[in-house]
């Protein structure tokens, strides 16, 4: 567990051509779904930023309309050949008009999401002893 990406997580996300995305909408329920594209479709844009397209696929909007609404997420990234995962928690945003859409033809927007993992409840426990973010709301 780390609080940023490394080189190694960048080559790691951008070389899978699929994740499993986790949202809750404002009243509570859940779901999750399969997100694919070519490897490289998901950007590691800075040290605690993802990007990835959206695309209309079943037209039903569950998880973009999640977003909109409590923009929190869960990212599970799995390579399935070498037995490796990496799950990412953070907060999204839906992001029209980004500069990573030009890449992504017929995409509706890109999803930013910005990792979390030290300031979720159930990591402060594990971080050293005079980690910031060990204090509630930090």
């Amino acid at each position: 567990m780390h609080h940023r990406f490394t080189d190694a997580d960048r080559e790691f996300i951008e070389g899978l051509d699929m994740f499993f995305l986790a949202t809750v909408g404002d009243h509570g329920q859940p779901t999750c779904s399969y997100k694919g594209g070519d490897p490289g479709f998901v950007t590691v844009v800075d040290e605690s930023t993802l990007a990835f397209p959206n695309y209309d696929g079943n037209g039903m909007y569950l998880s973009m309309g999640n977003i909109n609404q409590t923009g929190r997420v869960g990212l599970l990234f799995v390579d399935f050949q070498r037995q490796r995962r990496m799950r990412v928690e953070g907060v999204a945003e839906l992001a029209p008009g980004h500069v990573l859409l030009e890449k992504h033809v017929e995409a509706q927007f890109m999803v930013l999401v910005r990792a979390d993992w030290k300031r979720a409840d159930w990591a402060r426990d594990v971080l050293p002893a005079g980690d910031p973010a060990r204090e509630p709301g930090a």
